[in-house]
This record gives structure tokens, C-alpha cells and sequence, in this order.
């Protein structure tokens, strides 16, 4: 859903798919960002909302994600779950999370991101899951116009995702194939020259992809960033 903009410089957002969503003051990412966490009250039950700052040591899983205040301006926020008096995060209920913060002067551009994450261990939040669709859950909001660039980043990230895929299947499994098939069938006289056919169709495989995966990861670095 589009953010509101007020004439006193304040934005409003709405989030109704998600478990937590937040704003990344630095760049379009998970890491960096001031979030918005909802979740079932381990003790009372009760929805609740809390604040978090996701720093790269989160990132990494040495330190867990801990609840505390946001250093944005965060006027209100509150959290909604629907789906009636039985539904619950664990059903994948719809939860509709709202805030207005103030926006920092100018400020043009605003990192938004959101995810569902897959279980709480008290008042920790763990780590969400890492298909494409989780890694793209990312737009870029203009102050402006109030209008987010959405499937320039989901691109952007899909490519970077395809991009390490081909390097790690070209340079990481087929040319180690194809040094192990060089090195051990050449000495079994039954294969002749089979084996040299082999490492050699499986080494130009995996430059092929090199070749490709390195073709990609130049498109991505030289793509103009969203406006």
C-alpha cells in the first residue's frame, strides 16, 4: 500500500501481508534497517508491536535480535490482526502494521522493506526465510511523490541471486569435476582418451557459466539506480 504524505512532513505507512516491516535510512536492505516487529506476547497472548534495529552482527547470527527504541522519529504505530478471534501469526493470518514517523529534511528517498519471519523465541524475532521472493521484499520510496520503485529492485535483486547461483555451480563444482576427472580417470587404460573428452567438455561447461555469471554481475553493477 502507498505511504501517505502530510504537509507537516510526516509520512504514514500501511503493511497488510507481512509479520514486520520497516525503513532503511542507508540503503535498500534488510541490514540497517528500523523495524517494526509483530508477534504474539509469549506471556499474555496479546499482539503486540516492538521496535528493532537489524545490524549487520544480526545479519551474521552472532548476536540476537533485541528489542529497542528506534533512533527515527516515530510518532505512532500500532498493529492489526485479522482473520477473527482464533487466527493466529502461525496460521498466516493477515496482519496490517501502521506508523507515521517524521521524515528526516531533505530526505528525498526512503528504503522500505518487509518480510514474515518464521518464529519467535520469546521476545527474539529469528531469521526469515531466504527465497527470492524474501530477499526482493523491497521498495524505494519517493518523499515526492509518495510512489515506490518496487520491480526495479525486485530485478536488481533476482539477477544479484542468479548471479551467485552460476558462479557457484561453474567455478566451485564444475571445474573441481573436472580437475578430479583429469586426475584420477586418466590413469584407468579401459577409458582411453574418454576421460580427457570429459574434464575437458566439463571445463568448458563451467567457463561457459563463469562466463555468464560474470556477464550478469556487470549488468547488475552498471544498471542505474532507482530513481
Amino acid at each position: 500500500m502507498p505511504p501517505l504524505i502530510s504537509s507537516s512532513s510526516v509520512l504514514s505507512y500501511l503493511l497488510q501481508v507481512g509479520l514486520d516491516s520497516g525503513i532503511n535510512p542507508i540503503s535498500p536492505e534488510m541490514t540497517g534497517t528500523r523495524a517494526l516487529i509483530a508477534f504474539h506476547d509469549p506471556n499474555s497472548g496479546q499482539l503486540i508491536l516492538l521496535s528493532y534495529i537489524l545490524d549487520p552482527t544480526v545479519k551474521l547470527q552472532r548476536t540476537p535480535l533485541l528489542y529497542r527504541p528506534l533512533d527515527i522519529h516515530l510518532l505512532s504505530s500500532s498493529a492489526t490482526l485479522y482473520g477473527g478471534h482464533m487466527a493466529t501469526i502461525h496460521d498466516v493470518a493477515t496482519i496490517q502494521i501502521y506508523a507515521a514517523f517524521k521524515i528526516i529534511p531533505n530526505k528525498m528517498k526512503i528504503y522500505y522493506v518487509w518480510d514474515r519471519g518464521l518464529y519467535v523465541q520469546g521476545y527474539f524475532p529469528t531469521i526469515h526465510q531466504s527465497a527470492i521472493n524474501d530477499l526482493a521484499s523491497i521498495a524505494t520510496i519517493d518523499v515526492l511523490s509518495a510512489t515506490t520503485a518496487k520491480a526495479h529492485n525486485n530485478n536488481i535483486m533476482t539477477l544479484k541471486i542468479i548471479h551467485s547461483i552460476i558462479n557457484s555451480i561453474s567455478w566451485g563444482i564444475l571445474l573441481l569435476i573436472g580437475a578430479i576427472t583429469a586426475r584420477y580417470l586418466r590413469h584407468i587404460q579401459a577409458l582411453w582418451l574418454v576421460w580427457f573428452y570429459a574434464h575437458a567438455g566439463v571445463q568448458l561447461y563451467a567457463v561457459f557459466l563463469g562466463t555468464v555469471g560474470f556477464s550478469i554481475g556487470i549488468s547488475v553493477t552498471t544498471r542505474p539506480k532507482s530513481p
